[in-house]
């Protein structure tokens, strides 16, 4: 349910880039996070992680966390 409103707002916003990853797949990602429930959403800014969350947000939520990340300088 997380996938396509998180998709439709990276979309709107050409400063993000949106990246997913199956933590089944990808063991040592989900451990070096620390990865225990889904979804997990991270943001990352000059390769580090500057924002998370865990479990389902509403669309206003999403868009403006995408927003708020794509503003970063």
């Amino acid at each position: 349910m997380l996938g396509p409103i998180l998709t439709k707002a990276v979309a709107d916003n050409k400063k993000v880039t949106l990246v997913k990853v199956d933590v089944d797949e990808s063991t040592d990602i989900a451990a070096k996070y620390q990865i225990a429930a889904m979804p997990t959403v991270f943001a990352f800014h000059n390769g580090k992680v500057v924002d998370q969350f865990v479990g389902m947000r509403d669309k206003k939520f999403l868009t403006q966390f995408v927003n708020n990340h794509g503003d970063r300088q």
